[in-house]
């Protein structure tokens, strides 16, 4: 089943996971805001209903079981963690986290980085080239916690 006809409850759970990373480091930023926002009108959903989410941002988080629904929400909480132009280290060990939690190898988070980074039609406005700076940075770190990965 795909994610446009889940019931309401879970796409606000979705979306909530997506805001769960947006306040890893400490603050809510605009721009991680309007993605979650867009994210949010794809899937249908009313700006009453967004509102709920704000509600939900300490309640447990249901992680998806099926495949594709996996792989979008990885997708959509990099676009997340990129939305100000940088990668903290805690928003991109979340991310690692939330895939080994989905059965997901955590490479997959930094080939999606890496997919972002070489698309300049998925969030035009993004400064890639200071993602790409810190994301090398952060990269060395997130080594010492996952050192089997390129």
């Amino acid at each position: 089943m795909d994610i446009f006809e889940r019931s309401k409850s879970e796409k606000l759970n979705y979306l909530k996971v997506l805001m769960e990373l947006s306040k890893i480091d400490g603050e809510i930023r605009d721009e991680e805001l309007k993605v979650i926002e867009y994210v949010a009108q794809t899937l249908g959903l009313e700006q009453d209903e967004i509102r709920e989410v704000h509600g939900l941002l300490y309640a447990p988080i249901e992680l998806p079981t099926e495949d594709d629904y996996k792989t979008e929400l990885l997708n959509d909480l990099v676009m997340v963690m990129v939305s100000d132009s940088k990668i903290d280290i805690e928003e991109l060990l979340f991310c690692k986290r939330i895939a080994v939690q989905l059965g997901v190898q955590p490479q997959t988070v930094n080939d999606s980085i890496e997919l972002l980074l070489e698309n300049n039609n998925i969030f035009p406005h993004l400064d890639r080239k200071q993602i790409r700076e810190n994301y090398l940075t952060v990269k060395v770190q997130d080594k010492d916690i996952y050192p089997d990965l390129p």
